[in-house]
């Protein structure tokens, strides 16, 4: 008899436990649904950390809800001013409010921390390319990004397209 019981005892224990995994793993989820709504949820529970912000702002970004990315890519810096990565996206949240001045301040930070690293540089020349049309820098820039990685398709490809431009200028004059 207490050999039943014991045995029973035990199944309804793990049925139990297995009740509680599986509704905590259905409430996680519920948190998972997206980018944004972990980073937010992260964010309420622990915010004084650069990662945190700095994934909630890539988030932001997602949402092309650049002046809220701003604020957490600044506050990601100030709580991380060595890395390279933070400066590069606080640049795209610049760019996407058309503040290309400050953009550019961003990207060349970026670059400054590794210039091994194309990334800096590569935003600069898009930036001058599609938003500016400057296509001087543009190449300039890009031409120090390729030097960093020549075999990159999408540096090589938009430095063809600003030496198209250049050379469609230089017909006309």
């Amino acid at each position: 008899m207490i050999l039943i019981f014991m045995h029973k005892l035990r199944f309804l224990s793990i049925v139990v436990l297995t009740l509680i995994f599986i509704t905590a793993t259905f409430w996680r989820n519920i948190t998972w649904t997206d980018e944004w709504t972990l980073w937010m949820n992260t964010a309420s529970q622990s915010s004084n950390k650069a990662r945190i912000n700095f994934y909630l702002g890539r988030a932001a970004m997602e949402r092309e809800d650049f002046t809220f990315a701003e604020a957490l890519f600044t506050e990601a810096r100030e709580r991380d001013p060595y890395r390279a990565e933070i400066y590069i996206n606080l640049g795209n949240a610049y760019q996407g409010q058309k503040k290309w001045k400050l953009a550019i301040q961003m990207f060349e930070k970026a670059a400054s921390f590794d210039e091994n690293n194309p990334n800096g540089y590569y935003n600069i020349g898009l930036l001058y390319y599609t938003e500016m049309k400057d296509y001087d820098q543009a190449q300039a820039y890009l031409l120090k990004a390729r030097d960093r990685r020549p075999n990159d398709k999408n540096i090589v490809n938009y430095l063809g397209l600003v030496m198209y431009e250049i050379s469609k200028r230089e017909t006309k004059e």
